[in-house]
């Protein structure tokens, strides 16, 4: 990742990957995602900037902070564009790779080897937030302290999922977003699905280099000393499953929630939003969006915005 200054044309380097972020490191999940976005880069792939973080650099400029996801870990930047040589990278939080050794008692403890989803940094600069399997996390950027789940019910449940955007949002509404921050952090703002009644649709990957039987004039094959076992593992090609919403059929219920990101314990509130009286049951999430902090709190370090909006869509998509 490089930046270059527009006023003298001189260019530096911000972040260089330490291994990670190559196609073969992702997941499936990762995997999916990058393919509804028609992302075919790898590396440093995205970003988010903070400004007015901190004060203000020698140059009596604000400084400004950046998030990199990458590689399983979210890293940040602190007063990123700051020096010639620019910042040294701090590591936030990354991929929960304890295995066994994960505390399933504790209930903000991330899940083992859960990869780190859709990390989003608060405007201010203050707040990262984050999705690891199925379930909303945030956590500071200005101190160590180690990421709280926001969220709960969706873990374990087949066809739940909470700050993840349903697949219908992704693939035709260009709405990768599941989950919002509130420009000073201090509130979040989620999509919660329900697509457990839409019915799972198998993706076979016929384009595999298996999937053909052994011949007998290749070198490899001995009917001595191949077992059934060997030629199902060697012929058997992968799949993947969705729950496909196909055009006509029901759609994922969609919920829409608030809550603070200073929660501490389980099954904290959420303030639920009644989006079910505008267009019923079905009906689309298009968009939501934070507001900014009103001009006459700007002064205020401590206010954060309480207004929110939300875009829905008839499900006939006539109406916004």
């Amino acid at each position: 990742l490089y930046a270059t200054n527009i006023d003298n044309g001189q260019t530096k380097e911000l972040f260089e990957p330490d291994g990670g972020g190559e196609e073969k490191d992702f997941s499936l999940e990762e995997k999916l995602r990058r393919e509804r976005a028609r992302m075919m880069a790898t590396g440093v792939t995205s970003y988010a900037w903070a400004k007015g973080v901190g004060g203000d650099d020698a140059e009596g400029k604000k400084k400004q902070r950046m998030l990199i996801p990458l590689g399983g870990a979210l890293w940040l930047l602190d007063d990123a564009l700051g020096g010639d040589e620019g910042a040294v990278p701090r590591k936030v939080t990354e991929t929960n790779t304890a295995g066994d050794t994960n505390d399933s008692n504790d209930f903000h403890s991330l899940p083992p080897n859960a990869p780190l989803l859709d990390a989003k940094l608060s405007a201010d600069g203050s707040t990262v937030a984050f999705v690891a399997d199925n379930e909303v996390y945030a956590v500071s950027a200005n101190n160590d302290e180690k990421p709280r789940r926001l969220t709960s019910g969706a873990r374990g449940v087949d066809g739940l999922s909470n700050g993840v955007a349903d697949y219908v949002a992704q693939e035709e509404l260009e709405r990768a977003d599941g989950f919002w921050l509130s420009p000073r952090g201090s509130l979040l703002a989620f999509e919660s699905v329900d697509e457990s009644h839409i019915p799972s649709y198998r993706i076979t990957h016929q384009g595999e280099d298996k999937g053909l039987s052994h011949s007998s004039e290749t070198s490899s094959y001995s009917p001595e000393r191949t077992t059934c076992e060997d030629v199902t593992r060697e012929t058997t090609v992968t799949h993947e499953e969705h729950r496909f919403p196909f055009a006509g059929a029901m759609n994922p219920a969609v919920k829409f929630g608030v809550v603070s990101t200073d929660r501490q314990e389980a099954g904290g509130d959420v303030m639920w939003f009644d989006l079910a009286s505008v267009f019923g049951d079905d009906f689309y999430l298009a968009k939501a969006e934070w507001l900014a902090v009103p001009s006459s709190d700007e002064g205020s370090n401590d206010q954060d915005s309480n207004r929110l909006v939300v875009q829905l869509l008839d499900r006939r998509q006539q109406t916004l």
